[in-house]
């Protein structure tokens, strides 16, 4: 049998609320269900910062999920924070942009959901906007799942003809989940637009040239039980398996 990709999986770090003041490293299983699901390896990475760590850890592992959570500093893309802002930790906030650069780097394919499509489009050279309420007007749908006991879908999703995700989705219509505040306002430079919500928020990214990038705001890893969602796992695990060799 033919090994499994090692897909590098992004973890949370909180330093808020936590046991004896002792940060912690905490991951949806969602995430590592979903890439093995696919076929790869997940490995969860831990968030640490200098000596070289990120660099280690792109030579380690055959493509990359950049996973959600809290916000980007706005500050990253040239803005004052909003009062909305719940940031992420510094070490977490570092680590990814670094893994990121890192992998990238090495031309190994990179897959990023909710906050790490945000955090893709703003290491390129991108923005967001830092609070989609005041932003998109009128805002038509809900973009958090509105049943807090489980992450329901909650609106549509136009995927635009001819991109990597219509092809890799075997579609141009699907129903997603959401949960996310903010949303990719100017997009990055080697970066185009590969779907959209009924409101007008950008829902994917995906590279202009090659297949490295692809990156989405809503969370498939909740629905793999549908082909469609399942199949973002599975091309991410496609592309970690050529560029392993």
């Amino acid at each position: 049998m033919p090994s499994r990709p090692r897909i590098g999986i992004t973890p949370n770090y909180r330093t808020k609320d936590v046991d004896q003041g002792i940060p912690r490293v905490d991951l949806s299983s969602n995430y590592t269900r979903a890439v093995a699901a696919a076929g790869g390896l997940p490995i969860v990475l831990v968030p640490l910062t200098g000596d070289g760590h990120a660099g280690h850890c792109a030579d380690a592992i055959d493509g990359l999920l950049l996973t959600g959570g809290p916000d980007i500093d706005p500050r990253r893309y040239g803005q004052e924070p909003h009062e909305t802002i719940n940031p992420l930790a510094a070490e977490r906030e570092e680590f990814d942009r670094a893994i990121f650069e890192a992998v990238r780097a090495k031309g190994k394919p990179i897959l990023g959901i909710c906050l790490g499509h945000q955090e893709i489009n703003v290491a390129l050279g991108g923005s967001l906007h830092q609070h989609l309420p005041d932003a998109v007007r009128p805002q038509l749908i809900e973009h958090r799942w509105v049943d807090r006991d489980g992450p329901l879908p909650t609106h549509e999703v136009t995927v635009l003809p001819g991109t990597r995700l219509a092809a890799i989705m075997q579609g141009e219509r699907l129903i997603t989940n959401s949960s996310h505040h903010q949303g990719v306002d100017r997009i990055a430079p080697g970066l185009r637009a590969s779907a959209f919500a009924e409101d007008g928020v950008l829902e994917a990214l995906e590279s202009e040239d090659g297949d490295q990038i692809l990156s989405i705001q809503w969370h498939p890893e909740y629905m793999i039980g549908e082909r469609a969602h399942l199949a973002l796992f599975e091309d991410l695990v496609a592309r970690a398996r050529r560029c392993a060799g």
